[in-house]
């Protein structure tokens, strides 16, 4: 057996795991005959049931987010390569002259300074025209209420993202 191929397999395992504990625990909960067996602590089953389940949805969502960024990511790059080798077989073969060449790039240079201008509106929270510390003092302040009354939640998304990206290799 490979390396990566067990690599893989545990990364498999892992995936499983994370989307099936969290379901497995609120069956477990819906198990009502062990009530007496189940907590000392003052915890209803429903709590229980529903943190599983918001841990469980979480998850799933970060795997799934985690997974589209990793293959955007590798697109990306595939693209730039192709793009690069593509240019320089059509310069090598004389389709194209090095004038042409700079003119397309400078089209796609000036693309992407358009949407990065668009993105960095999008992410100034403040409006200053810069991303600042500021910035994320506001985002955060917009989404602490959302994660502090759904943490199980937040907890899997971040786990599920971690692990689908992780998974996207």
């Amino acid at each position: 057996m490979h390396a990566s191929t067990g690599m893989t397999r545990r990364r498999h395992l892992l995936a499983a795991l994370l989307l099936v504990l969290p379901l497995a625990a609120a069956e477990i909960c819906l198990d009502t005959e062990n009530l007496s067996t189940m907590s000392p602590h003052n915890v209803s089953l429903d709590d229980v049931r529903r943190h599983a389940g918001e841990c469980a949805v979480g998850s799933t969502c970060g795997a799934l987010g985690g997974l589209i960024v990793r293959k955007l990511q590798g697109a990306a790059l595939t693209t730039s390569i192709v793009f690069a080798v593509g240019s320089m077989a059509a310069l090598h073969l004389d389709w194209i002259n090095g004038h042409q060449l700079q003119i397309v790039l400078q089209g796609i240079w000036r693309a992407l300074q358009h949407q990065m201008r668009r993105l960095t509106r999008q992410i100034d929270m403040d409006g200053d025209g810069e991303i600042t510390i500021e910035d994320t003092k506001i985002a955060y302040s917009k989404v602490a209420p959302a994660a502090s009354k759904h943490p199980a939640m937040a907890g899997g998304l971040v786990g599920g993202f971690l692990l689908g990206y992780n998974a996207g290799r």
